[in-house]
């Protein structure tokens, strides 16, 4: 995607590996809407501000 898009996609990579620290499965994938966590510091919880902020 980053090899069309350029600068337009942002990669967001969260750690899936079994105990990672985030506590996602290795299936996750909807880290900005399902598997978000409400938590100050979470990482889904930075990657969706991320992401809001992309839009004007």
């Amino acid at each position: 995607m980053t090899a069309r898009l350029g600068s337009g996609f942002d990669v967001i990579e969260l750690d899936s590996a079994q105990g990672n620290s985030g506590g996602f499965g290795q299936r996750a994938h909807a880290v900005l809407t399902h598997e978000v966590r409400e938590k100050p510091d979470h990482p889904t919880l930075k990657a969706r501000a991320d992401g809001v902020a992309l839009f004007p």
